[in-house]
């Protein structure tokens, strides 16, 4: 399988999880949008991927915009909990990094263990 083929699998895959708050970017497919949010928290962003025309050999570059109560610290810290998990080949480890499941570890309880080391 190419190149191209992995990254149209691997977007199928997130559209699939992430409906509504899946938004595709660009009109090759290589740049993509993922609502998230955790409404009992009062927490909201969006997170931008833009993935190498080499993906999933290269990890992709992630960026995140804050919507509601998503402070710069909190923010800094999301990115370096996401650059982590994105070192692997998988974009759909996305999924694991920003799921709000109740018997998964969520982004958000990821944001409130970093929170906890640096205090």
């Amino acid at each position: 399988m190419d190149h191209a083929e992995e990254q149209e699998q691997e977007r199928e895959a997130l559209a699939a999880i992430f409906l509504d708050d899946y938004t595709p970017l660009s009109d090759d497919g290589r740049r993509l949008q993922l609502a998230l949010s955790h409404p009992a928290a009062g927490v909201s962003a969006k997170l931008i991927v833009t993935l190498p025309p080499t993906y999933p050999e290269a990890p992709p570059a992630v960026s995140l915009h804050p919507g509601s109560g998503l402070t710069a610290p909190r923010r800094a810290a999301l990115l370096a909990a996401l650059d982590a998990k994105l070192t692997g080949r998988q974009l759909f480890e996305l999924n694991k990094a920003v799921a709000v499941e109740d018997d998964s570890e969520s982004f958000w309880e990821a944001e409130a263990e970093l929170e906890l080391a640096a205090t």
